[in-house]
C-alpha cells in the first residue's frame, strides 16, 4: 500500500490496505502495526475525498494506540 501511495496509485494503495486490514494479526505484538494499516488506509481515503472513511480508519487506528491518528483527527475533524 505504501509503495503504491508514493507512486500516486491511490486506488491500488487502497486495495492493498483493504487486504491488509482483512488479515488481523493473532499475535498481540503486531497490533501496533495493524494500527498503522488503519492510519495509512485512512490517509489514502482522505486523498480520495472519502472523509467519512478516513475518519473511521483514523478512529480505528486510535483504538490500536497509533499516536498519529489523534493528530490527524484533530487536524482534519475539529
Amino acid at each position: 500500500g505504501n509503495a503504491k501511495f508514493k507512486l500516486g496509485d491511490m486506488q491500488g494503495s487502497l486495495e492493498d490496505f483493504n487486504k491488509a486490514v482483512a488479515v488481523k494479526p493473532l499475535d498481540k505484538q503486531f497490533l501496533p502495526v495493524y494500527g498503522q494499516v488503519f492510519l495509512n488506509r485512512g490517509t489514502v481515503r482522505f486523498y480520495l475525498k472519502d472523509k467519512a472513511g478516513a475518519r473511521e480508519d483514523w478512529q480505528r487506528a486510535a483504538e490500536y494506540n497509533e499516536p498519529k491518528s489523534a493528530e490527524y483527527l484533530k487536524m482534519y475533524f475539529k
